[in-house]
């Protein structure tokens, strides 16, 4: 019986490590597409558990905050549009991650 709770108790602390191991994983939330001439665009996707609105409403967020002179704005429920300005930079060079990266 005690082989058998301590099995159990094995597989549980397997489980919990699977699961926060699953959540550490880098993944790409919003990225570069391609666009018109002279624009940034932006696609963002479910993942780490959270829904594409909610990853491109923070990634937009952050946007107007370190690039305050570039306007920036939301296109449907998941893409985003930018002004490309030379203090921007390329393009591809801003992304929006989630999980430990």
């Amino acid at each position: 019986m005690q082989f058998k709770t301590s099995l159990i108790a094995s597989f549980a602390v397997m489980l919990a490590l699977a699961a926060s191991t699953a959540q550490a994983v880098c993944e790409a939330a919003c990225t570069s597409i391609q666009g018109p001439e002279g624009r940034c665009n932006y696609q963002c996707t479910t993942a780490c558990g959270q829904p594409a609105g909610a990853h491109r409403q923070r990634f937009l967020g952050a946007l107007k905050s370190q690039y305050p002179q570039t306007p920036c704005t939301s296109v449907g429920a998941t893409e985003i549009t930018c002004i490309k300005t030379a203090r921007f930079g390329s393009c591809g060079a801003q992304k929006w991650t989630c999980g430990k990266c």
